[in-house]
């Protein structure tokens, strides 16, 4: 098992380091270096575990800047001049915030007015999205000038990367930002559908916009958060808002929202990265209390019908009873009743019968003597 981590930007000076972080060998699992081994036709498998230390790096692809990438590499050699065998299977690490975590990082919400034109409330439904999930835009635009008109507005994802390196050869640091648009979206406003009355009942009115933004579901359009060994990446939500002003200009107003956007580990990927569509819309939070079980342990489940089995008896078994019994059974009897009334059995198919108490009395007296 082998980890890598390597970083390269265009820079006067060539730079393209790459560094191991984490390595293991396992020992051979048959056979010696000295010796050779033949194997009959079939099928082979050695089972092989390794802990992953707790600070081991998360796992960072498809940024042109950096990558950290984990591999699993097998050899079977082979003797004399015949080539090996050799494969390789990709290993992805992530990191996930806990629950409680999760509840903790809520979007703040940017409430101000602005160059007294304008009072704004910008907010998103989430401050943590998954890969291939969806956050809510909430905005609520009251003019303090009659004059102004809104028509449209563009929202942006963008993602902010920067990198730190220690280069130790020449002693001396390098730094190294860049960012990319994830997504935009253009967006109509119409007096139609969001000019309404303030909830409060006064004579102001003002914009109530509410817009989903689809967050992409592929690791190669967008990048999780990350901090780690020198790479950074960060995510910030950009609403742009153009006003008319009674002249004719345009003022644009400009809010910057952070957004953290997480890999969810319960959703399965494919070689490119690329979440599943059906289970791209599962909560986060509750996702993360679903825990899956550890490798291995899922052979000593028992089947579901099994354990319905177990608990409820199978209605080949009931027994049925006559209405006269059934009557008499449902009325509760006094103590003294109950004393005087004889003894009366209920069979069971198979002529299976429970023993009187008076025999079961009996047999406990024999084993205490015996």
């Amino acid at each position: 098992m082998a980890n890598a981590l390597s970083k390269r930007w265009v820079e006067p000076e060539p730079l393209a380091p790459k560094t191991t972080l984490l390595q293991h060998k396992w020992p051979l699992f048959i056979g010696s270096r000295d010796t050779s081994t033949t194997l009959p036709a079939g099928n082979y498998e050695w089972p092989f575990n390794f802990i992953l230390p707790g600070n081991t790096a998360e796992t960072v692809e498809d940024i042109p800047e950096a990558r950290i990438t984990y591999a699993l590499k097998a050899t079977i050699t082979r003797p004399k001049l015949l080539r090996d065998v050799r494969t390789r299977k990709r290993l992805r690490v992530f990191r996930i915030p806990s629950p409680d975590t999760l509840e903790m990082m809520q979007s703040l919400p940017i409430e101000r007015t602005w160059q007294n034109k304008i009072d704004y409330f910008i907010n998103l439904s989430t401050g943590v999205v998954m890969i291939g999930g969806s956050v809510m835009l909430e905005m609520r635009l009251s003019p303090l000038l009659k004059s102004l008109s809104l028509e449209r507005f563009s929202v942006t994802l963008t993602e902010f990367r920067e990198f730190h390196l220690q280069n130790g050869a020449l002693f001396r640091q390098r730094d190294h930002r860049a960012e990319r648009t994830i997504s935009t979206w253009d967006f109509q406003v119409s007096r139609e559908h969001n000019w309404q009355d303030m909830p409060e009942g006064t004579d102001q009115q003002v914009w109530m916009i509410t817009k989903k933004l689809d967050i992409p579901n592929r690791l190669c359009d967008c990048s999780q958060d990350i901090d780690v060994h020198g790479i950074r990446v960060h995510h910030k939500v950009r609403v742009v808002i153009p006003l008319r002003n009674a002249d004719g200009h345009i003022s644009e107003l400009a809010v910057g929202l952070p957004l953290v956007i997480t890999i969810n580990t319960s959703i399965p990927s494919d070689e490119q990265g690329s979440a599943s569509n059906h289970l791209a819309f599962r909560p986060l939070v509750e996702a993360n209390r679903t825990c899956p079980p550890g490798y291995g342990e899922h052979i000593l489940d028992q089947p579901f019908d099994e354990l319905q089995g177990m608990m409820v008896s199978s209605s080949s078994e009931s027994f049925e009873m006559d209405s006269d019994d059934m009557e008499g059974v449902s009325r509760v009897p006094t103590y003294r009743t109950a004393l005087r009334a004889p003894l009366t059995f209920y069979r069971q198919p198979g002529n299976i019968q429970l023993p009187a108490y008076d025999a079961v009395a009996r047999s406990n007296r024999q084993d205490q003597a015996d």
